[in-house]
């Protein structure tokens, strides 16, 4: 309001009006600005949190009347690439308007508020021309800054139907081959989880001098994960690094062999969204063959009816469902490069190669060189996946041997010696082979799958020789179905689901004894039943008892026995 001493009914004393003479011509100009620049930033929040305006209808809106004074206002600027926190399905990605939610639960029904930068770009900004009274400095005020950082919602982990809410589907750790974590704007996202299972195991050991064992277990893990990410349209540049908090009553903390990792992903990714992209790092590969709501890593049951320390010169063998080069490379040196293409819906592809030393400190260990390739037919209801792997290690390291003549004697040297040479080393190990899945979504009721794989593997000693007990043929086969008998329930039962599963692995090397034929054989069963409730939207509560049996029968009178688990576990999981 501008102070006008003509409308008063007051007769000010002199002294009064020369005060009030010199509060117009300073103070009024400097009251007039600071109002105009506090309606700007108040129009621009306003702008900022209506989250349902589309970019049509902020082009639409009109400029502010000219006024005496300055005013910074939006300028009509289109929207190039609305991110999470809008919530018009047409501002999505169309991977992201199919989903009927994403990790963080709370998510899936409302939208949960978003602490960091709002879905459109920063705006750009008109300025009017400064007037005599004010200098350009005073016109151009600049806006209010927006939250650099923000926690994921929902909109960050698209789907196509990824599975029942909170089902093991839903939950797929790479999401089905998706981008993720989605976020078409520039900032950084913060996501992670945790977890604590207590348990009970037992496990009968088939061999008279191998010992049983009863175990009271409690394991944990915390994930807490941060993604920066720069956004211009569909191109991106992304960051992540998961750093996990370990609870383990076994291992020390800080033995560096014991198994204890304090980060999980660590890598770097460019590409556009919805179509391509290049990742470097530390990360997991797409995953095809998927085990249900049981058989999670790090738990009792996925271990299944060990041998373990006691005893007996086998072990049982680990389903195979193309996880050679699955996991998160262990070793020190070794990373994965792959190449992600995305030429249809419902259609993804995944060229993955890995590349590395295992030990580069010590500078003595092994190289490794693989590639594997999946693909995956997602049409939503019904997802198809394929793939096949292969990964070679080599020493990193020179032998030092004698050297031979045409008979394989040694030469000597002239003090009688044999001569040293160095020679490479004819050492190596390779694994390769096939996987497929096909899963079944109906929802909101039940979701199921099927796998099979078959691995390969080899290796030679350093003169190049087979070693027939390292030549080994694994075939796995299971299945899985979870279902939401909550869907039959009054409303605060929805979210109760049940599962089971099922898988077989057999194993055979060429470790042959020449009197009967017989080669080794070793076979691991793994069964479960698994309940499910979600409190709130936001607690995981999941109860799974499990069944397992090992079979042994090896060659050369290694002798036959079988192996016996029981288990159960109640996990308490929160996602954020």
């Amino acid at each position: 309001m501008t102070r006008n001493p003509d409308k008063t009914t007051l007769r000010p004393s002199p002294s009064a009006l020369l005060l009030l003479s010199l509060f117009v011509l300073v103070g009024a100009p400097a009251t007039a600005r600071a109002k105009s620049h506090g309606k700007g930033r108040s129009s621009s929040k306003a702008a900022a949190s209506s989250k349902s305006t589309s970019p049509t209808e902020l082009e639409s809106i009109p400029p502010p009347p000219a006024a005496a004074t300055p005013e910074v206002t939006p300028a009509p600027t289109k929207i190039e690439a609305p991110g999470p926190s809008s919530s018009s399905a047409s501002s999505m990605s169309p991977l992201v308007a199919g989903d009927s939610g994403g990790l963080a639960p709370a998510a899936a029904t409302t939208a949960p508020a978003t602490t960091g930068p709002s879905a459109t770009p920063e705006p750009a900004t008109t300025v009017t021309p400064a007037t005599e009274a004010e200098s350009p400095s005073d016109a151009a005020a600049p806006a209010e800054p927006a939250s650099f950082v923000e926690h994921l919602g929902a909109e960050a982990y698209p789907g196509q139907k990824r599975g029942l809410y909170g089902g093991s589907l839903w939950l797929e750790p790479s999401f089905h081959g998706l981008q993720w974590p989605y976020m078409p704007h520039t900032g950084v996202g913060i996501s992670g989880s945790a977890w604590i299972d207590n348990g009970y195991e037992t496990i009968s050991r088939g061999l008279i001098n191998s010992a049983d064992t009863k175990q009271y277990v409690q394991q944990g893990r915390a994930v807490l994960r941060a993604t920066p990410t720069y956004a211009k349209g569909t191109f991106f540049v992304q960051g992540q690094m998961e750093v996990v908090g370990n609870k383990d009553q076994v291992r020390s903390q800080s033995n560096a062999n014991s198994g204890i990792v304090d980060i999980d992903d660590l890598w770097l990714r460019v590409g556009q969204w919805n179509a391509w992209d290049v990742k470097v790092g530390r990360f997991e590969g797409w995953e095809v063959y998927h085990t249900g709501m049981g058989l999670d890593i790090n738990t009792i049951e996925r271990r299944g009816a060990i041998q373990g320390s006691f005893g007996g010169t086998a072990e049982r063998p680990d389903y195979y469902g193309l996880t050679y080069l699955h996991d998160r490379p262990s070793d020190q040196g070794t990373g994965d490069i792959a190449l992600h293409v995305f030429p249809a819906r419902f259609l993804r592809l995944e060229l993955l190669g890995q590349i590395g030393a295992n030990v580069v400190a010590a500078d003595f260990g092994n190289n490794s060189l693989g590639g594997r390739g999946v693909a995956i037919l997602d049409l939503g209801f019904l997802k198809v996946k394929f793939g096949g792997e292969w990964v070679k290690s080599t020493p990193d390291y020179t032998m030092t041997v004698p050297l031979l003549d045409g008979t394989n004697q040694p030469i000597l040297g002239p003090d009688g010696n044999p001569i040293q040479i160095k020679q490479v080393s004819k050492q190596s190990s390779t694994q390769h082979g096939l996987g497929w899945a096909v899963q079944l979504i109906l929802d909101p009721t039940v979701e199921l799958g099927a796998n099979f794989g078959v691995g390969l593997g080899d290796q030679t000693d350093d003169k190049g020789n087979p070693i027939d007990k390292a030549a080994t043929t694994t075939y796995s086969v299971g299945g899985f179905a979870n279902f939401s008998v909550g869907s039959f329930l009054p409303p605060p039962m929805r979210d109760l689901l049940v599962g089971a599963g099922v898988n077989w692995t057999t194993q055979k090397d060429l470790h042959r004894d020449p009197s009967d034929g017989k080669v080794d054989y070793t076979a691991n069963l793994q069964t479960f039943g698994a309940v499910q409730y979600i409190v709130a939207r936001q607690l995981f509560i999941k109860a799974v008892f499990a069944y397992a049996r090992s079979d042994f029968d090896l060659s050369f009178g290694g002798g036959q026995w079988s192996n016996y688990m029981y288990s159960g576990r109640i996990r308490l999981m929160y996602l954020f």
